[in-house]
């Protein structure tokens, strides 16, 4: 079992991904507290990984990155320590042996990690990442 068996509402995501995609060393965009929709929590992160197939609308408009944008809902515990821009983390989830879901990101200055009754893919988009070239020293 991969860590999209875990979630709910994952068929685009496993449409585009048959094999789950790395969480490993992915881009930590957002994490947000949603009090309007209870006690829920967003995470959006860029995927290291971009589709083999990807669908036309991507095509089209040049993406080379894929966006996750998760909503992890029921908190049972949370908590985040630190945080910077440009976070590149390693994302984790698995199932609790007690009740619901852990994920939890690491990375260098910032630490989360959250227990919830249940997680679904909110979103899955592409867009165009600016490629920028390295100035020569």
């Amino acid at each position: 079992m991969d860590w999209v068996d875990l979630l709910d509402k994952t068929v685009f995501l496993r449409n585009l991904y048959p094999v789950a995609p790395s969480l490993r060393k992915v881009r930590v965009l957002e994490v947000g507290l949603l009090a309007d929709d209870g006690d829920t929590v967003s995470i959006r992160f860029d995927l290291t990984d971009f589709p083999a197939a990807p669908p036309l609308k991507w095509i089209k408009a040049c993406a080379n990155t894929a966006q996750v944008r998760l909503l992890c809902i029921g908190v049972l515990d949370l908590e985040l320590r630190g945080w910077t821009s440009n976070i590149i983390a390693d994302i984790d989830i698995a199932r609790s042996e007690e009740k619901g879901l852990i994920v939890t990101a690491s990375a260098e200055g910032v630490r989360f990690r959250g227990v919830f009754e249940f997680i679904w893919v909110d979103s899955v988009s592409g867009y165009m990442q600016e490629v920028r070239a390295l100035k020569p020293l």
